[in-house]
């Protein structure tokens, strides 16, 4: 879960994005806080139709959550120019070719071996991705590097319609949401979209190898602590958090909630990185809670449609669904009932997001992994004072929502990790293959 952007107030100069006629979102809604519910707040948006400006037709079950309505509208909001702005493709900075044909230039992207996409031991289910594939390659930048790139335009547009023309292209994996983000600066919304890959890939490689995460004392720290007594403690509701970070060092959490209330009990997940690891744990409780109110909303609508089996799961709804139906509950267990750990010491605040940013492109470098950005602000977006960027850590675990074709090539899957050196995964074979429950 990302910060919310902070929120621009709407003048002749610079409008608003919400307008029930002429808006890029005609609707802002806000979910009423139920008796003897955790006091959050949960919006949700209505957008205009992409499909009719020529993008494809973007998301529009967009929503956010916060501690506060303003902070759940805001959420809300910047998720749903999220989907927008990453409906609509870039032609003009879009070059098929193959990776071989654009290293000849001199200034070759990450390549093939470098994404972490699908092991060789999928290749009999999974597309191909070598050296001499033709793609659509789209401009990016290397923070990095500070020099232009590119990246596989197809892991970056929401709906992604093939650019391709003379030369047959290849879709050499699925886009997901990960790494989108919107804010009012770019330093901002870069930051919150390198968070958001970082806590994927703590989240995959935990859940792929089991890791043995310990449990935070929510009570540790004050402003948790006050906030989980006050806000989401209620009976029958069991939240576990999990300090999931990683050898990159940017603090990491997962929250498992379980809904006791339900029969059978509803599962649901929520995750979140940041510098300050109050922060991310706070993130990571809301967003829980913000699931388990998409969870009960689709044991309503969906109610005497069977849950699909763990190998139908295609979409993260699914997913949801998979865990509010009571589907894979053995699955958790692994991950409940672990030591308890107080919550890590913040460091030195930074002084600003650019800061920030410099700090984790550091961690990041010091990985031996290079961050791309994609700026995929539309005017109209621009005009209402926002930045949409579309973040890409190629050799990062990606978050995938296929499970009939599951992302399991990354290198750091495989690699020796100091809190499970032994045993090491040789292969897909060793990895728990349960459905995740992240959303």
């Amino acid at each position: 879960m990302k910060a919310p952007p902070a929120a621009r107030p709407a003048s002749a100069a610079t409008p608003g994005p919400v307008d029930s006629r002429t808006g890029i979102i005609a609707h802002v809604l806000d979910l009423p806080v139920g008796p003897g519910e955790p006091r959050i707040f949960n919006s949700s948006v209505r957008m205009a139709d992409s499909a009719a400006l020529g993008a494809g037709s973007c998301y529009d079950q967009n929503g956010g959550a916060g501690l506060t309505r303003e902070a759940a509208r805001a959420a809300a909001i910047g998720e749903g120019l999220e989907r927008y702005c990453a409906a609509f493709s870039q032609p003009d900075q879009v070059t098929v070719a193959t990776w071989r044909g654009l290293a000849a230039g001199g200034h070759p992207p990450p390549g093939p071996a470098q994404y972490a996409l699908f092991h060789r031991d999928q290749a009999e289910h999974a597309p191909h991705f070598g050296d001499d594939t033709p793609i659509a390659w789209l401009r990016a930048y290397s923070l990095s590097r500070a020099a232009w790139s590119h990246v596989p335009a197809c892991l970056v547009h929401l709906p992604y319609l093939p650019q391709g023309r003379d030369v047959e292209e290849h879709i050499v994996g699925p886009a997901v949401s990960t790494g989108l983000a919107c804010a009012a600066s770019r330093a901002e919304a870069v930051l919150s979209g390198l968070y958001e890959a970082i806590e994927r890939d703590a989240f995959m490689i935990s859940w792929l190898r089991e890791l043995p995460l310990g449990r935070v004392d929510l009570l540790s720290h004050p402003t948790i602590a006050e906030v989980y007594a006050t806000r989401l403690r209620r009976p029958g509701l069991d939240y576990h958090v999990l300090d999931m970070t990683t050898d990159l060092g940017v603090p990491a959490f997962l929250c498992l909630l379980l809904d006791q209330r339900q029969d059978p009990p509803i599962a649901c997940a929520g995750g979140a990185a940041h510098h300050d690891p109050a922060k991310a744990v706070l993130k990571a409780l809301v967003e829980a809670a913000q699931t388990r109110e998409w969870a009960k909303y689709l044991c309503r609508t969906r109610a005497g449609t069977p849950a699909p089996s763990a190998d139908e799961l295609t979409t993260f709804e699914d997913h949801v669904f998979h865990y509010a139906s009571g589907g894979s509950a053995r699955a958790l267990e692994p991950f409940l009932d672990r030591p308890m750990v107080p919550l890590p010491a913040a460091g030195e605040p930074p002084a600003d997001h650019r800061t920030a940013l410099d700090a984790v492109l550091g961690r990041l470098g010091a990985a031996g992994l290079e961050a791309l950005a994609v700026d995929l602000t539309t005017p109209d977006v621009a005009g209402c004072g926002y930045h949409v960027v579309k973040v890409m850590v190629p050799g990062l675990q990606p978050l995938y929502a296929d499970e009939s074709r599951p992302l399991l090539g990354g290198h750091r899957l495989y690699a020796r990790h100091p809190e499970a050196p032994c045993p090491r995964p040789a292969g897909p074979g060793d990895l728990n293959r349960a459905p995740h429950p992240y959303p």
